[in-house]
């Protein structure tokens, strides 16, 4: 069993995938005459944030099962240099955190990220954007029934006084995921 917040017993929870989005602009000095062919990359990413930020919701909800309601959040944004604002980045990058149901494999996360970067690049016709997966942890989930999960149910109700209520709609990753990808039944 591990501690973490929240006032209920929980059998499953989230992993996650780990993306950069590489947003392309195009190198360029603020006192230079501007071009069409020059792109910032910042505004760019802008772009690409607010477009992400709208899809999450249709992520979680198409992924949403159990006890997860697995989010999508824009974590960092990283372009240009703070101590040369007259410089526009040739790439700024967007960083993306993708919650993983245990029912959703960490291949299907990137499946789901490209189907929407089609739709985003579609709608902003110029926008240039490469990902890369960098990091991705499974969802992971014990049988409900399993003696641990019957046994904390049980405990919380002794303590509590009161039946339990699962609590739905989680999206918080912890070690879980690690023993339980070990063979280690966690509550």
């Amino acid at each position: 069993m591990i501690a973490k917040p929240g006032a209920a017993v929980a059998y499953e929870e989230v992993g996650l995938a780990w993306f950069e989005l590489a947003v392309q602009g195009a190198y360029n000095y603020a006192g230079s005459p501007p071009r069409a062919e020059a792109r910032n990359a910042n505004v760019d990413a802008a772009a690409l944030v607010t477009a992400l930020t709208a899809w999450f919701p249709t992520y979680t909800k198409r992924n949403t099962s159990g006890l997860v309601a697995p989010n999508g959040t824009v974590g960092a944004i990283a372009g240009g240099w703070p101590h040369k604002p007259a410089f526009l980045p040739q790439v700024a990058y967007v960083y993306v955190d993708l919650r993983l149901s245990p029912r959703t494999t960490p291949l299907d996360a990137p499946e789901q990220l490209d189907a929407a970067l089609a739709e985003i690049r579609a709608a902003h016709p110029r926008l240039q954007v490469t990902r890369r997966l960098v990091r991705a942890v499974p969802g992971t989930s014990t049988d409900p029934e399993h003696p641990i999960v019957r046994g904390a149910l049980h405990a919380w109700e002794l303590v509590n006084e009161r039946p339990h209520e699962w609590r739905l709609g989680t999206s918080g990753a912890t070690d879980a995921n690690v023993l339980r990808a070990h063979g280690v039944p966690t509550a």
